[in-house]
């Protein structure tokens, strides 16, 4: 997953994706220090540009609570038509991306 931080388009999170019919599971195994360089989530230290995994955070302080929130595993149903995907969670928030030509 890809977040646009100062103007810049950055990847955030690392991952397994995978299908089963309509759904897909996400399941987020590691994260850039780069989204905490620039907001200081939860007031936590500024952290180097370079991937994290729930050890290396535990090894900085973080609680298992703390990585378990960033690192988890979500589930979407999904729909492909044309150009563009359809995500729609569990509480019914479908996001729509369409591919670039």
């Amino acid at each position: 997953m890809y977040f646009l931080i100062d103007d810049i388009l950055r990847p955030v999170y690392m991952g397994v994706y995978t299908t089963s019919g309509s759904d897909i599971s996400m399941a987020i195994t590691a994260l850039h220090g780069d989204i905490y360089v620039y907001t200081n989530y939860e007031g936590l230290e500024y952290m180097e540009s370079k991937w994290y995994s729930g050890e290396d955070l535990k090894a900085l302080g973080w609680t298992q609570e703390q990585v378990d929130i960033h690192l988890n595993t979500s589930t979407a149903s999904y729909f492909i038509n044309g150009d563009n995907l359809s995500l729609t969670s569990d509480d019914d928030r479908t996001h729509i991306y369409t591919r670039k030509k």
